[in-house]
């Protein structure tokens, strides 16, 4: 009787013990799942920079914005219907956080896939407008492409 006793403890001992290492794997696995979906790898063997980490600095440094920005950039400021200037480093404004942008005035859309995200901002009927075109370039985000348009 204690044979069957120390059996029946010892299969239970060994029933927990492997229920949480499954646990524990599925939390590790869980883990790098996340981390792989927030710094993917690129053709090259490398990892992707973060989307929501690059846009958080590039926001909020004025130099890293610059340093960011592929120019000559697509795009153009438009003054008016007939008067618009290319970007350069000398007239480039520093661009805001979309997530500040008043939604209940202006409409703000993201369009994204896995190496292109682009923001557009707009006030619809009015021909006021900016877009916003971040690239995924060997790993690292940069803005490719910027138009304000307020006519």
């Amino acid at each position: 009787m204690k044979k069957t006793g120390l059996l029946v403890l010892s299969l239970s001992f060994l029933f927990l013990l492997f229920a949480c290492n499954n646990t524990e794997k599925k939390n590790d696995t869980e883990k790098l799942d996340n981390e792989e979906k927030k710094s993917e790898i690129n053709k090259t063997g490398e990892t992707n920079e973060d989307f929501e980490e690059f846009y958080k600095k590039f926001v909020s440094d004025e130099n890293f914005q610059i340093e960011r920005v592929k120019f000559p950039v697509i795009g153009s400021n438009i003054l008016d219907y007939e008067e618009s200037e290319e970007w350069t480093t000398e007239n480039w404004g520093m661009l805001s956080d979309v997530s500040n942008v008043d939604q209940n005035e202006f409409t703000v859309e993201i369009l994204e896939d896995d190496n292109r995200i682009e923001h557009k901002i707009y006030l619809p009927n009015s021909g006021f407008g900016i877009t916003y075109t971040f690239e995924l370039i060997e790993g690292k985000w940069y803005l490719t492409e910027r138009t304000d348009m307020s006519l």
